[in-house]
């Protein structure tokens, strides 16, 4: 029987490693993480196999979105993409965290022909809420880096509960 996995949210997070077509990597909870120092990291990256929902998800979960929306918008920004350059580096084999073992088993073999999305998870936020806060995230991503977009394609997606349910990120 699986264990929890329950990320610093609160959410139980196990259905995102007990899916035969889904390779899952939990950053915070690896010895990788301890390695990071001032780097951000999102909590999960993810690689879906099957149809529609395919992709590279790194995700994140919040309970909340506090008031000072621009500053917690540009943390889940770097969140990100400190998240994707590690993941790279290690993928590519060039830089400081080139050498650390931080895919494990396949997960290395599942990158080809992917989109990439970042996930916010925030439980209670309602559904009209959401896709204001992820238009809100992503004018925060492309003010930031707006290269970065453009150059990969990245999706950006504030998920509540309900939400993150039918994607079965969360039990």
């Amino acid at each position: 029987m699986q264990e929890t996995i329950e990320s610093t949210s609160g959410m139980d997070f196990t259905p995102l490693f007990t899916s035969l077509n889904r390779y899952s990597f939990y950053i915070e909870d690896s010895s990788f993480f301890d390695k990071t120092q001032n780097l951000k990291t999102v909590e999960f990256v993810t690689i879906e196999e099957l149809g529609e929902k395919s992709g590279i998800y790194f995700i994140e979960a919040r309970k909340s979105i506090p008031q000072d929306r621009d500053e917690y918008y540009e943390e889940m920004y770097y969140k990100f993409y400190h998240s994707i350059n590690l993941l790279l580096s290690n993928l590519l084999e060039i830089g400081r965290f080139a050498k650390h073992d931080v895919l494990e088993g396949d997960f290395k073999n599942h990158f080809r022909d992917k989109k990439i999305v970042f996930i916010l998870i925030i439980p209670a936020i309602p559904k009209k809420h959401a896709l204001k806060a992820t238009d809100d995230l992503r004018r925060e991503f492309n003010r930031v880096n707006p290269i970065l977009s453009s150059i990969w394609d990245v999706k950006i997606l504030v998920f509540n509960e309900e939400m993150s349910r039918s994607y079965q990120f969360i039990a």
